[in-house]
């Protein structure tokens, strides 16, 4: 299930409906001094995508993709992303291969050109992010998905991806904290709805109740919580409320269930929330999630 935060939500109301399928074997845009080139090759022994920046005549940046079925795309107009008041190229690479994966690469295109850094989508690629400024700042925010929870205990189609808004700060792409802190909701029949008692009570009953438990869900290997479980967990965390995502656990981890992981290993609710969090750890953000969540990420 794929929740989102409200500013995400309008960030992605602005995305292209579609993204572009197909890189072409060779572009080429032309900004002042610059000149910046994508090619594709499909020579054996050189397949792949090449970036190249040229400043003045002069080659200052050659990059290939990681991959011999990967591609360079210049994934929109050079604007100023960081807020320094020069234009920034985003060059979006394409690994290739299944549902995988898609790096944007943010380089400065001032007297001196450098990298400033890069976001990784990973397996959340199938909706490109969106750059915006959304308040007074001069540098934008840009909207996509975590991908850190992409194949934990599910399939990738099950894989809970919540959203994320992030801005450049102290050299680097973090959290935008104000708009990703929001008054709490769950997703109860499809719709977001406060967090309040009544729904909390609907919800931890219907997961409760959930095939998964038993192991009889349609993604299930083995007896475990649901995705359902922990994609409202996460919800509630990625907008800064994680004392009400331990709270939604609690209510809705059967008594006295034991987990099973195959069928070599039992965890009890402490041990699975420990596995939890340590994925949750994995993610770029993790830090900024701490500090979004003032202490409860423990």
């Amino acid at each position: 299930m794929k929740r989102m935060l409200p500013a995400l939500a309008v960030l992605l109301a602005l995305a292209p409906a579609k993204a572009q399928s197909q890189a072409d074997d060779y572009d080429e845009l032309r900004l002042g001094q610059y000149v910046i080139t994508t090619q594709r090759s499909y020579t054996k022994g050189d397949a792949g995508g090449i970036l190249r920046v040229h400043q003045d005549g002069l080659l200052v940046h050659s990059q290939r993709t990681t991959g011999p079925f990967g591609a360079w795309i210049i994934h929109q107009p050079p604007t100023d992303v960081t807020g320094d008041g020069v234009l920034d190229l985003v060059a979006l690479e394409r690994t290739g291969g299944a549902n995988c994966c898609r790096v944007y690469h943010v380089f400065s295109l001032g007297e001196h050109f450098e990298k400033v850094g890069e976001i990784d989508t990973g397996h959340g690629g199938w909706e490109e992010p969106v750059f915006v400024n959304l308040d007074t700042d001069p540098q934008l925010e840009i909207g996509f998905r975590d991908d850190t929870f992409a194949y934990w205990q599910v399939s990738l189609a099950g894989s809970p991806m919540p959203g994320v808004v992030v801005e450049f700060r102290n050299g680097a792409f973090r959290l935008d904290a104000q708009a990703m802190r929001q008054p709490p909701t769950i997703r109860l029949d499809d719709s977001e709805v406060p967090f309040d008692e009544t729904n909390l009570a609907s919800l931890a009953q219907e997961i409760s109740r959930d095939g998964e438990w038993q192991g009889r869900g349609p993604s299930s290997i083995s007896p475990g919580p649901p995705a359902e479980l922990w994609s409202a967990m996460l919800g509630l965390i990625y907008s800064g409320n994680a004392r009400l995502a331990w709270e939604l656990l609690d209510r809705t981890w059967p008594d006295e269930f034991v987990a099973r992981e195959g069928q070599e290993r039992t965890f009890t609710k402490g041990e699975w929330r420990a596995l939890f969090l340590n994925q949750l750890s994995q993610s770029p953000y993790w830090e900024d999630l701490r500090e979004l969540n003032r202490g409860n990420l423990q």
